[in-house]
């Protein structure tokens, strides 16, 4: 586990994309690992990573609760969604 306490993973598509984010942070001393906030990148297909169709957000917490925000860019709009129920994988 680094110092700072959290990983991160990107995963990139064919073309070169990082299209895909996890961050992992460590819980407490308890040696438990919780996903704390993932991105989400959707592309206009067949263009590079500098054309982004939306993205999205999303952010947990220790409790299963989530918040996600969905950025559409170039209309420079975006929607929020909250969830309550508790995401037990």
């Amino acid at each position: 586990m680094p110092r700072n306490k959290n990983i991160g993973v990107d995963i990139i598509n064919n073309e070169g994309s990082n299209y895909l984010s996890y961050l992992i942070m460590k819980y407490k001393q308890d040696r438990i690992l919780i996903l704390q906030k993932v991105w989400f990148y959707q592309f206009i297909p067949g263009n590079s990573n500098e054309n982004q169709e939306y993205r999205v957000h999303f952010a947990f917490n220790q409790d299963g609760n989530f918040a996600a925000r969905k950025y559409i860019d170039f209309k420079w709009k975006y929607e929020n969604y909250e969830g309550y129920q508790k995401l037990d994988f």
